[in-house]
């Protein structure tokens, strides 16, 4: 585990499925474990069938996040990783402390950049989705929820010493 702490990618905040049917998996997830979603959204939020691009559904667990996506109107590539897979796991997110130097990584590994936008969650908040599947399996997504976190941290630990 010390070697995890050391890495920027040592946290692991999500899993990410991906599915063709968000209510058949929501049925399926309450049926076997009793378990709803604790939010389902649209991209973007409160879009309209036509506006839509995708369906998710969330699942917070105490150390981790299951995301649930349904592709509707989205960008070719998640409809292919739908046609190539089926549903599957799509991608694990690291939440990362330092997004620049992770992806600096990624990339000198030969990872190709797939998708890179801000969080529906946090504005602020960056996502960089790296092509793995060669390497590992599935997509690798890198946040930088704790980044954002250290830096208000500091920001408040100045204003404290001023």
């Amino acid at each position: 585990m010390n070697a995890l702490k050391a890495t920027h990618f040592g946290v692991v905040r999500q899993l990410g499925l991906l599915t063709s049917d968000l209510d058949r998996f929501v049925a399926s997830y309450r049926k076997l474990f009793g378990l709803e979603p604790d939010r389902l959204t649209t991209v973007p939020e409160g879009a309209s069938a036509e506006q839509c691009k995708r369906r998710i559904a969330y699942y917070n667990f105490p150390e981790i996040e299951l995301e649930v996506i349904e592709p509707v109107n989205s960008k070719r590539v998640w409809h292919e990783f739908l046609e190539k897979r089926g549903d599957c796991l799509h991608h694990i997110q690291h939440n990362v402390d330092d997004l620049a130097a992770a992806c600096a990584r990624m990339e000198q590994n030969g990872c190709v950049m797939i998708e890179r936008g801000f969080s529906i969650n946090v504005a602020e908040a960056e996502y960089v989705f790296y092509d793995t599947l060669a390497q590992v399996g599935y997509v690798t997504e890198l946040v930088n929820f704790r980044e954002i976190a250290s830096q208000k941290a500091q920001r408040c630990a100045d204003v404290r010493k001023e």
